[in-house]
Order: structure tokens, then sequence, then C-alpha cells
């Protein structure tokens, strides 16, 4: 990302905290009481802010300081230069920061006017929002009185750290999934236009070939043992006792169900038709959505479980999830089986209403 005030904003705020954290360290290190001290935290924590603030803005970046014949060979790239995917994270995650700090901003500062949009409705710092509390927190034995300020900062630096994580890895996810599905159209001849083959021309061996020659089956075989035992570990240890904690008698039949999907659509057999493989990647998709419609998107919303009369043991929560969930897979996989559904519907009402008339005796 170019430097500027997206990302020394944050950096100027992460600065402080970590000044601020050296003085706690260093004054727990010590034994000295209180650990946090206002005059030397605050003097401290300004020197580490203006330094990280001049890192945001680029100021300890040779390129922008060069001058003369030094600048040309630091020209900067063209504005159509194909963007490095990391870049793009990283630009995302700071503008991202940035924005929420200034909204966070003006919030804040619209309740700290007197008299202005703020409902005044108890006087205690730890309930009020014209005031900032504190609270009493004992760390390796020793009590420390740690504001809500603090809190809120750091539940901010593990949301945006959550987001990039989660971001980089649902892109890392789909471009691999992409790649996997161009090289597959390539080979088979029909690769579509703009797609950059990752085989030499004429029948060159490709500069960087791998030493060691697979065959095609013993390959597959591999894939097929190192996907199946990643998915299967990662869904059985990690992802579903996080979210199905309360049904332990499923995880490891939805683990199994995961890891055989990832198998199909990641070593794609050749005795595995190509639809099949299609939709165990839909299939795939649509159990991580719903996991992630039912206990975020759509249980933040609906917490109670409405049964539907009509509709036996499902209920409002688990009705939605699944629709979703079924949408944004198909969509990511097939968003030309969507189109096609939407126009079949739309020709189906058309028939309909076109057929009112005569259906109703009408001429």
């Amino acid at each position: 990302m170019q430097p500027g005030l997206s990302r020394a904003i944050p950096m100027a705020i992460l600065g402080f905290l970590f000044g601020s954290l050296v003085v706690i360290v260093l004054r727990f290190l010590q034994n000295l009481d209180p650990i946090w001290d206002v005059g030397a935290g605050i003097v401290v924590s300004v020197l580490f802010t203006a330094g990280f603030f001049v890192w945001g803005m680029g100021g300890f970046d040779p390129k922008n300081s060069a001058h003369g014949e030094e600048a040309e060979h630091h020209a900067p790239e063209p504005a159509n230069a194909a963007a490095v995917p990391t870049s793009l994270l990283g630009s995302a995650v700071w503008t991202v920061t940035t924005l929420v700090l200034v909204v966070f901003g003006a919030v804040w500062g619209f309740a700290l006017i007197p008299g202005g949009f703020t409902l005044q409705v108890t006087d205690d710092p730890m309930a009020s929002v014209q005031t900032i509390g504190t609270f009493v927190m004992e760390i390796f034995g020793r009590e420390i009185v740690v504001s809500e300020l603090v809190v809120f900062a750091v539940f901010m630096i593990v949301m945006i750290g959550t987001l990039a994580v989660v971001g980089g890895g649902l892109a890392w996810l789909f471009y691999t999934i992409n790649r996997g599905l161009l090289e597959g159209r390539a080979a088979a001849g029909g690769a579509p236009a703009g797609t950059v083959l990752l085989t030499s021309p004429a029948g060159e061996a490709p500069a960087n070939a791998s030493p060691i020659s697979l065959p095609p089956v013993l390959r597959m075989l591999i894939t097929a043992v190192v996907t199946f035992v990643v998915v299967y570990f990662l869904f059985n240890a990690l992802l579903l006792p996080a979210t199905i904690s309360h049904a332990p008698e499923h995880i490891t039949g939805f683990s199994l169900i995961f890891a055989v999907l990832a198998v199909i659509f990641v070593a794609r057999p050749s005795f595995v038709p190509k639809l099949i493989q299609t939709w165990a990647l839909i299939l795939f998709l649509f159990g991580i959505f719903y996991f992630i419609f039912y206990e975020v998107a759509i249980g933040m919303v609906i917490n109670e479980q409405f049964n539907l009369y009509y509709l036996g043991i499902l209920n409002n929560r688990i009705l939605i999830s699944l629709v979703n969930a079924l949408l944004f897979a198909v969509l990511i996989v097939r968003a030309s089986w969507v189109v096609w559904f939407v126009g079949a519907a739309a020709r189906v009402t058309l028939f309909i209403l076109r057929g009112l008339p005569r259906w109703l005796f009408q001429r």
C-alpha cells in the first residue's frame, strides 16, 4: 500500500499503545509501583507515536527521499500495473481501520458535546457514554488498573487482525480454487480469453519445472491423502468444536464429509464426473457458509428458534441459514445457474400472468 494518512493514523495509534506497553513492561520488570506512570508513559508513548506516524507516511522509505538521478531508479509504477494481491489486502485493511477510527471519533465527539445528543441515564463511569471507567485486573499476582479505552483499543486490534487473517485466508482459498479450474479448462483445450497457461509452449520444459516427475495416478493419490488429512484435522480439531460444541457426536461425521468433498474437487479424480466435482465444491462451500450464517450472520439477529408449523423440525434460523448458504455457494461456483433460474422463474411468471384472463374466462 502507498504511504499516506490511511496508514499513518492507525500506525500512530499503534505507536502510542506500543510505547505505553514498553513503559508498563519496564516498570513491571523493575518492580515499580504503580506499574503505569502517567508522566513517563506519556513521554515515551508520544515519542513512539511520532515515529510510527512518520513510518506510516513513508518517511523511512528511501524511495520517498530520493533526489536527482537517484530518483529515476525509483520511478513510480504505472497506474495500470497489476497490483500484488497482498498489497490489495493490506490497502483494504488499513483503509477499513482508518474509516472505523474516523467514525468512532465522530460518534464519540458528538457524545461529549455538553447538552448534545447524549441521553444521560447513569452516573456510573462503567455504564456512561460520556466518561471512561476503570476496573482492576490481576496479572502475575499484581493488581493493575485498566480503563475501558484500553480494552476497546485491544478489541479493535483483535477485530482488525481477525479481519485481515480471515480475508487473506478466504482470498487464498478462492484464488487457489479459481486457478485450479482455469488450469483444468486450459489443459482440456477450452481456455477462456485472457487465461495465462502455466506450461511452456512448443513442448518446452518450464524453467522452474520440478526435478521429480510423478505419474498422474500417484500425484492424484498424494494430493487426495494430503487434502483429506488437512481438511479433516482443520474441521475436527478447530472449526467444528467451536461452532457445534453442543453436538459433539456429529463432529466426526461432518469432518469426514467435508474432507471427502475437498478431496473430490481438489484432487479431481478422472473417474469422477465433472458435474459431481462441481457439486462437491458447492456443497463444501455450502457447509462453511451455513455455519457462518447460523452462528453469526443470522444467529446474531434471530436468537430464539421459532418453529414453523408447516415445516416440522425446521425453524426460521435454520431455514434462512440454509437458503443463504446455498445461494452464496452456487453464486460463487456457478453464477450462470442462478441467472438461468431467475430467467426461468421470470418466464413462468410471465406465462401465468398472460394466462390469467383466459383462466378467469375473460377475453
